[in-house]
């Protein structure tokens, strides 16, 4: 429906200059994807790929529908041939505005490695039931994909000559009919060309997406939570720490060596403020992460590191990368399954001195149901009752069952994965000791 009318809609102008920005932006980003095979945003830049190129379909259907349904300027005095070059530029535009995330939805949709698409990071978005046909539609989308972005650009320079000559050989003053202000129409193009070629840069070599996409209070490099409180005695009862009870006196030790044995083990209190992360490498780069939750029972004494017990569990579905997405793949059944298993272990075996305050803790680490021998060395400094700890280990994912299928291989994500930790502990005054 047309009328003579100067202007197109406030509703018509938004939709026109959003869906413009949204397509140049994610036109940077889509290019950015073929080149960041070597990055650990990778990941995040698909989803915010995927985020902005349904934003555009969505908002396309509602700029037909307003199209449709709501009064529009009539066509402008030209030349047949104009006329029909223009005609068929808009449609075509319409043609890509759908066409362009609609293949990339098949893409997703079809594709032999199943990542969840969240819209933003917020709104959960299904995949088109289409995965039996991925051997015959799956490649025909990428093709399709990529021609119809390459072609995007012919349209843009079509459509801004269209512009330019209306404007400046036609003098018809064109620009006023999708700008908010009718005069200034040379400036108002310079400034269009410029918002869009910004956003396109911005898109292509923007600041990484991990960054954009992370929590507000995303934490750095192993910055762990709080530790839990320390188990009750009830709890110890249920699950014993000690293989070898320090409490008990030791036999066949002469004199002042024998008194000192009978000595209970001090018990230890991690204080709030600990940290325990982990690091590997995703698409050949560092990507870091920590665990919010977690809690440990230790007794120890460093003039008898063979007597100590330490004990530790962890919240396996409070580890973060930085990535809300990142971090909901980590629950599934491809890598932590927190539903069946929600916590990891770690229980001493025996802890030797290896000098200058550092020690070797051997052990059990237990991981999705996966038990494995593992050590893990760390330093100590005692001042009066307080501890400062520090260490670490190198695990094997794919040993626990950690990144199963699509994720076993190590040509995505590293097998290796380093875990460090760091905390201040306090000594249990002797009447808290159990």
């Amino acid at each position: 429906m047309a009328v003579p009318n100067a202007k197109y809609s406030v509703s018509a102008m938004m939709l026109h200059w959003s869906i413009a920005l949204l397509l140049a932006y994610n036109y940077g980003l889509g290019l950015k994807t073929e080149d960041s095979a070597a990055k650990a945003d990778l990941f995040a830049i698909y989803q915010l790929h995927k985020s902005v190129g349904i934003s555009i379909l969505l908002l396309t259907l509602v700029r037909v529908w307003i199209r449709v349904t709501r009064p529009r300027p009539m066509t402008l005095m030209d030349d047949g041939w104009a006329k029909t070059v223009s005609s068929l530029v808009h449609g075509a535009f319409y043609v890509i505005m759908i066409g362009m995330p609609l293949t990339g939805w098949i893409i997703v949709s079809t594709s032999d490695i199943k990542v969840p698409t969240m819209i933003f990071g917020v709104i959960p978005w299904p995949d088109l039931p289409i995965s039996g046909l991925a051997p015959w539609i799956g490649k025909p989308a990428v093709d399709a994909h990529e021609l119809i972005a390459n072609a995007a650009l012919g349209l843009v320079a079509l459509h801004l000559a269209g512009v330019v000559r209306h404007q400046f050989a036609l003098r018809d003053n064109v620009v006023s009919r999708m700008a908010p202000v009718a005069r200034h129409g040379a400036a108002f193009i310079i400034l269009a060309v410029a918002l869009l070629g910004g956003s396109f840069l911005f898109g292509r070599y923007g600041p990484p997406q991990t960054v954009l996409n992370a929590p507000a209070a995303s934490p750095p490099l192993i910055t762990g939570g709080q530790p839990s409180p320390p188990p009750t005695a009830a709890q110890k009862a249920a699950e014993p720490l000690k293989e070898t009870d320090p409490t008990q006196p030791a036999t066949d030790l002469p004199g002042d060596t024998a008194a000192a044995a009978n000595r209970p083990v001090d018990e230890w209190t991690v204080r709030p403020g600990g940290r325990l992360g982990f690091g590997l490498r995703v698409n050949g780069e560092q990507v870091t992460g920590r665990f919010g939750r977690w809690d440990s029972s230790i007794a120890f004494d460093p003039a008898r590191p063979e007597l100590a017990a330490i004990n530790v569990r962890i919240a396996l579905a409070t580890a973060t990368t930085g990535d809300s997405q990142r971090d909901a793949m980590l629950q599934e059944g491809d890598f932590f399954d927190t539903t069946s298993q929600p916590t990891a272990l770690f229980k001493s075996t025996s802890v030797r001195a290896l000098g200058n305050n550092r020690y070797a803790a051997r052990g059990i680490l237990t991981i999705k149901g996966a038990a494995l021998p593992a050590t893990i060395s760390f330093s100590l400094q005692i001042t009066g009752d307080t501890a400062e700890v520090a260490g670490g280990t190198a695990i094997q994912r794919n040993d626990f069952l950690v990144g199963v299928g699509q994720w076993a291989g190590a040509d995505a994500i590293s097998h290796k994965v380093d875990i460090a930790f760091k905390f201040s502990a306090r000594r249990k005054p002797a009447a808290e000791q159990q």
